[in-house]
Parts: structure tokens; sequence; C-alpha cells
């Protein structure tokens, strides 16, 4: 029951940290996503646009001689959620400490992406504390992180180079992948995670219109995410939508949003959802910097 509990919790968290919570200023990324009025396109239009950001790897990668992918996303990811855990017992056993834990967490990046070269710009301010016994049994110890990070990655003749700052330190090569980044947490590292896996998986929609409608209401396509639970979408398991804009036969906006309001066993979670990314397609350049 007590890893029962840790896996629920855990879950929750995870959800959290890879969809982003709500409550972002007018400028933001996300307040932006909202904002965008998309256009009700045909199928075709659908792919064409789609297709484009296709090659949204992290180093933008166009295998063979396929044209490199160019755009840049301004993304916005912001988390404020809270748990509380009842004491679990079986007769006078405590099996389960109860607890809560509470989770706010801002990540805004940049991303351009020209000519098999990105450029990442990433600020991060993260803060996750709780009762000693919850984060305990997540494995896990209080987290307050801020500060920034900025990769540029470059693909040429089958090698991946990446040049790395964090702060305001030196340039540095990094060899392998950004896990190899040093003086950033690890939590640091998936959040630049899920802002590449996000580029990455909008792309899959490509091959999905049957599984969107356009709604004037929401101003884009939504997905119907009681189709497959939402494939390649964290909200699909609770609740929320996935939006996705396009204008002028362009991507313009990706926008995933829902609310969290649940008691499950003795756990409670509250908290909304939302996570934003902003497209600029076509026009784009990366000059790689000088280590």
């Amino acid at each position: 029951m007590k890893k029962v509990f840790a896996g629920v919790v855990s879950g929750a968290l995870t959800v959290a940290m890879v969809m982003g919570l709500a409550g972002c200023g007018g400028g933001s990324a996300l307040a932006q996503a909202r904002s965008i009025q998309g256009e009700e396109v045909s199928e075709e239009q659908w792919v064409a646009a789609l297709t484009q950001v296709g090659e949204a790897e992290l180093v933008g990668i166009a295998e063979g001689d396929a044209e490199a992918a160019n755009f840049s996303v301004g993304y916005e990811v912001d988390v404020d959620m809270d748990v509380t855990v009842e004491e679990q017992r079986v007769g006078d056993t405590v099996i389960f400490e109860g607890g809560s834990m509470s989770v706010d967490m801002n990540v805004s990046a940049t991303v351009v992406t020209a000519d098999h070269k990105t450029h990442i710009t990433m600020t991060y301010d993260m803060k996750m504390d709780g009762s000693e016994a919850m984060l305990e049994d997540l494995g896990g110890t209080a987290v307050d992180q801020s500060g920034s990070v900025e990769v540029y990655t470059s693909y040429e003749n089958g090698q991946v180079a990446l040049y790395a700052k964090v702060n305001d330190g030196d340039w540095n090569t990094v060899s392998g992948s950004l896990d190899a980044l040093e003086g950033v947490a690890d939590s640091v590292i998936q959040a630049l995670d899920t802002l590449t896996e996000a580029l990455g998986e909008v792309s899959v929609y490509a091959s999905r219109f049957g599984d969107f409608t356009y709604s004037a209401e929401d101003k884009g396509h939504v997905y119907n995410s009681e189709s497959d639970m939402g494939v390649g979408s964290v909200v699909g398991d609770v609740g929320g939508k996935l939006i996705i804009k396009i204008r002028d036969g362009k991507l313009a906006a990706v926008l995933q949003e829902a609310s969290l309001d649940a008691s499950i066993s003795g756990m409670t979670m509250t908290g909304s959802a939302g996570m934003g990314m902003v497209y600029t397609v076509g026009g784009q350049s990366v000059t790689l910097p000088e280590v």
C-alpha cells in the first residue's frame, strides 16, 4: 500500500512537471497561446502545417537530404500544485504516514532551430517542499532552485555537438548528451528534456487530423481525448484540452490545459494545469558561440 500511494503521488507530480500549471502573466507564452485565433483548416492544410515542424528534435536534425526545420518557439510551463495524503493504517500499524507537499515551478524558454542547429535559452524557478515523510516516500528532497541555461546544438556529418552555459558562466562543450551538463540539477535537465520532447511530439499529430474538431470558442482544433486517452498528451489522463492552432497555413500555437481537483483513497490533489507554445515558422537563423 505504501508503494501504491507513493506511486500515485509521484505520477501526479510527473503530470504537473510535464504539463505545467496555469497562472502566468499576460505577456507569457501560455497567455499568448490562449489568445491566438486559429483557423479551421482542411486535412491537407493540417498535414502541411504540422510537417513544417516535423524535425523538432533537440538538434533540429533532418535525415538524409531532407530540408532542415526552420522555426522559433516561445514556451512556458508554470506549476502550482498541492498534494495532501491522510495517514494509512492496517489495524494499529501505520503503513503510510500522512503528509502534504507543494510544488511551485516556472520554466520559460525560447527555442530557435535552423540549418540543423538549435539555440535554447531557458530560465527556471523551482520549489518543492513538504513534510519529511512525503519527501522520503517519493525518494526525493526539498528543492529550491532558480537560474538560467543556454544551449546550442549542431548536427553535421552525422555528429552532434553541444555547447552550454549555466547562469553567467563560461561556454562549455558538452559531450554525449545534456545529461553530462555540469552545475545543473537533475530537475533542470528533466525540464530541458521535457521541452525537447514536447517539441518533438507536436508533429505526431500530423497524421491524426480526424482526432481533432475545430472549435470557434477554443480558437483552434481540439483533440478528442476520449478517442484514446490522449496519445502524446499528458492531459488525456486528467481531463482538459489539447488545442492546436493554425493560422495563415502555419502552426501558430499549441495549448494544453486542465484543472486538477481530485480525492483518491485519502489523497487530495488540487491545481490547474497548462502549457503553451507559440510558433514562428520560417525566417530563423542560428550562429554557434565561439568556445
